[in-house]
């Protein structure tokens, strides 16, 4: 039964790399200040889930650079299946070395999820957009004004 109950769920996993304040799951930033690609798919819905999580959104800088500790989000979007079509999504919160994402920035939350359910529609567009409700349920609340610490 517990088996037939985990397959209507969505498979969930979160890595933080920040210090989470235990009394109201959020962390502390100076500006609370994300980038992300608006031009993606579902950017609408992850504006929203953005918002709700205290983040202040804005686009790259031209040509994709972003300023010097500035967080930036990457969102991996896969679409599996013959006929309908499973969604697993990534979620990358990075803070910024330079003016370019790269590899070897500072990872500080991640998030992945695998949904298969509901099967509306053969695309799976409505199972990627519960699963980006699904991954920020894993992210913590910003509050800006506090400094940022690291988990080492």
């Amino acid at each position: 039964m517990l088996l037939l109950l985990s397959l209507f769920l969505s498979i969930a996993q979160a890595q933080d790399a920040v210090i989470i304040n235990q009394d109201d799951f959020s962390f502390n930033h100076p500006t609370c200040l994300i980038r992300f690609d608006s031009s993606q798919e579902f950017a609408s819905e992850i504006r929203a889930n953005l918002k709700t999580k205290g983040f202040k959104i804005q686009d790259y800088l031209p040509e994709g650079k972003l300023n010097p500790e500035d967080l930036y989000l990457k969102l991996g979007i896969e679409r599996e299946g013959w006929f309908y079509k499973d969604c697993h999504l990534t979620l990358q919160i990075s803070q910024a070395n330079s003016i370019k994402p790269l590899m070897s920035d500072l990872l500080l939350m991640s998030a992945k999820v695998k949904r298969i359910y509901p099967r509306v529609t053969f695309s799976g567009d409505e199972r990627c957009t519960r699963g980006i409700d699904d991954l920020f349920v894993n992210i913590p609340t910003c509050r800006s004004g506090r400094l940022l610490k690291n988990k080492r």
